[in-house]
């Protein structure tokens, strides 16, 4: 579906989490978004541009809605999880937790990206 893959590039690309309560009514009723950045106002053009929108305002819509829907999901993998790990320790199917080998891996990660 055309609209799919334009939402899911828009999602992935844009940086739609920086808009505060202020903002909120800027993109409702016109067809044209005000104060976006530059480089997601040229990709959200080209959303309309290619036909798979009719305005700024719907293209935000979108991918505003397919952030929220990976973001459910996420809490929702999260939350399954979670479950798992509880009841793989209640049936004694988890290890006891070593803290010197625990932090000691994590140093290891955070020098490894820095």
């Amino acid at each position: 579906m055309k609209r799919g893959g334009v939402e899911e590039r828009v999602l992935l690309g844009g940086r739609f989490a920086g808009y505060t309560d202020g903002d909120r009514g800027k993109f409702s009723g016109s067809n044209n978004v005000s104060s976006l950045p530059a480089d997601v106002e040229i990709r959200v053009d080209e959303c309309v541009k290619n036909g798979g929108f009719e305005s700024q305002a719907e293209v935000l819509r979108a991918a505003m809605d397919a952030l929220e829907k990976d973001e459910r999901f996420k809490f929702s993998e999260f939350l399954r999880k979670n479950q798992l790990a509880e009841q793989q320790s209640q049936n004694g199917e988890s290890i006891e937790l070593d803290e010197e080998d625990l932090y000691r891996r994590l140093r290891e990660r955070f020098e490894a990206r820095h």
